[in-house]
């Protein structure tokens, strides 16, 4: 079985206006996997890892000699690599999406202005506009050079396991890559149109079929083992789902990678959702996923899950969610379907835990229960104590407000770095949830998409309530454990619940300040008060356990001890000056 990772501590490459190889991860990769981090990967169950690449600077061909001009340094930089982990029986694989659009201004575009696609805009790292181009695959020539680089990629780094191919909308790419989307119109669906002449005469599945035809052909042409790997991540956005059209239209000697969780029906605080991000509350497979999985076996092609086991953008902040039902309940489910394996990450979601080491255990013996793998991995724990604990956790996560404008904008990935003052809301909003902000205000309004904020109040307090008990649960079941996973679980459940009361008071607090009147001063307070107690409690975990308050995705801490600090003080001064008033 295929089991692909990757390092928490490799960075993605990030998108910048001008390419700069040296933070290229073709580049940096081989100075993140060690011999040490390779070894480790292997020991936790793990036989693959991805690293980004973009071809467009990987491989130098005849047809765009415009391309390529750092391609012998990152070649390098991916060779070493392979072979340093062909020594731990790891295969590399590169993640890519093809064909990759790039900035007007690029000197491609002045050579060959009839190879570009329909203009769109973009941001740059700094979160400044930029206007790309995408390659149109309707022009021989793009293909011509598809063709040829995928049999150069394949030529000059002959030992990559093969590649995975993302092929609808993240960065600029082809010219049904944002264009041509279909979208819901009331009861019925409706297609965006797409403004490229040449590709406006085509369907979706026509334009992105052809573009894989061509990449599978080139390096299979060259490398007959290697695996082409393709991800149907957001083809919803060309077909309605399962996409047969577009499943049919793919060569067969592809291995299709499709979302395991997402397109799934579920309930969260009282209402039936459709899933539609990766998930731990949800253990899957998505009524989408069987879909998709009955035409992929219908075309006798294989097929493979996509997964991400640690954290989710449900809470990002911590190492690890603690649902291990949820996780068994996943292995045992992938198991049941006839799977060529999993890619178990993004890039984020991956830092070793509890639930990573789960994940295997159940694959290897679906027959255990809960109880069993804690009496593994926390030697001398109360098991069936932690297990109930488990329970509890995943009950809690029952009114978790699932839905994307929540998992995006709302707070509970940085809520001890937000401003927390009385007065009206301010214009300045608090910002992403998986990326930092050069300044977070107290506005979440994009937040509230789907759920009210009293809905949200409602359900966090019924999540807080539950997961406050489990938590001690945990505790009295671990405290008989000497294991460093013990105190590494214990320490990522308490600031799971700071995290999720948090994000409650600061709820409760932007409800006031929205429609702020002088009399909601003292049911602020006592907001400010609460928050004043769960930030006290959270401090501590966060200065013992440095992993509390690092996104993976983000590089970067979205909230530190010191800001913790900070805001304790803050309001503390506000209390004391309440005080002052009142008196």
């Amino acid at each position: 079985m295929i089991k692909i990772w990757r390092s928490w501590k490799s960075a993605f490459g990030e998108f910048t206006r001008e390419f700069k190889p040296d933070r290229d991860e073709c580049r940096t990769a081989v100075e993140t996997y060690t011999d040490g981090e390779l070894a480790r990967i292997r020991s936790s169950g793990f036989n693959a890892i991805w690293i980004h690449a973009q071809i467009n600077h990987l491989v130098k061909t005849s047809v765009f000699s415009d391309l390529g001009d750092s391609a012998e340094e990152l070649q390098s930089g991916v060779d070493r690599l392979i072979k340093r982990a062909a020594g731990h029986g790891i295969g590399v694989y590169l993640y890519m999406q093809i064909p990759r659009g790039l900035p007007r201004e690029h000197p491609l575009w002045k050579n060959h202005p009839e190879c570009a696609g329909m203009p769109d805009m973009f941001e740059d790292e700094k979160g400044e506009p930029v206007i790309m181009l995408p390659m149109c695959v309707s022009v021989p020539k793009v293909r011509d050079y598809l063709g040829e680089a995928a049999r150069e990629l394949a030529r000059k780094i002959p030992g990559m396991a093969g590649v995975i191919l993302i092929t609808a909308a993240e960065y600029v790419s082809h010219c049904h890559g944002r264009g041509g989307r279909v979208v819901p119109d009331g009861a019925r669906w409706k297609t965006v149109p797409v403004d490229c002449p040449r590709c406006s005469k085509r369907t979706p599945a026509e334009t992105v079929s052809e573009m894989i035809r061509v990449v599978s052909e080139g390096i299979h042409g060259i490398s007959p083992e290697a695996d082409v790997i393709v991800w149907n991540w957001s083809w919803t956005l060309f077909e309605e789902s399962p996409c047969l059209g577009m499943i049919r239209s793919l060569p067969g000697d592809i291995l299709l990678l499709a979302d395991f969780e997402r397109g799934g029906k579920s309930r969260f605080m009282g209402k039936e959702i459709i899933v539609n991000e990766y998930s731990l509350s949800y253990a899957g497979p998505s009524e989408q996923f069987q879909a998709v999985y009955s035409a992929v076996r219908a075309r006798g092609m294989k097929m493979i899950a996509k997964l991400q086991l640690g954290t989710t953008h449900e809470l990002a902040t911590v190492p690890n969610l603690p649902l291990i039902g949820s996780i068994r309940e996943k292995a045992i489910r992938l198991l049941s379907l006839d799977l060529e394996g999993f890619m178990g990450c993004w890039n984020f979601g991956n830092m070793p835990s509890a639930n990573i080491e789960a994940f295997h255990y159940f694959l290897k013996n679906p027959e255990k229960r809960t109880e069993d793998f804690a009496s593994v991995y926390f030697p001398g724990c109360r098991a069936n104590r932690v297990a109930k604990a488990w329970q509890r956790f995943a009950d809690a996560m029952k009114f978790y407000p699932f839905n994307n404008a929540w998992l995006y904008f709302g707070p509970t990935n940085f809520s001890p770095a937000l401003p927390f003052e009385p007065g009206p809301v301010s214009k300045l909003a608090a910002g992403r949830s998986w990326l930092p902000e050069p300044v977070r205000g107290d506005d979440i309004s994009k937040a509230f998409a789907f759920y009210s904020p009293a809905e949200v109040i409602r359900a966090l307090e019924k999540l807080t309530g539950l997961w406050d008990n489990a938590s001690e649960l945990l505790r009295e079941g671990l405290a008989s454990s000497a294991s460093v996973h013990a105190k590494e679980e214990l320490s990522d459940a308490l600031a799971c619940g700071c995290l999720f009361r948090s994000a409650l008071n600061f709820v409760r607090s932007y409800q006031l300040k929205s429609r702020w009147r002088e009399t909601d001063l003292e049911p602020w307070r006592e907001v400010a008060l609460s928050e004043l107690d769960n930030l006290k409690k959270l401090l501590p975990v966060a200065e013992q356990d440095s992993r509390v308050g690092y996104h993976i995705e983000a590089h970067e801490r979205l909230f530190t001890p010191c800001q913790i600090r900070k805001k304790i003080e803050k309001l503390e001064e506000i209390n004391s000056f309440a005080c002052k008033l009142q008196s």
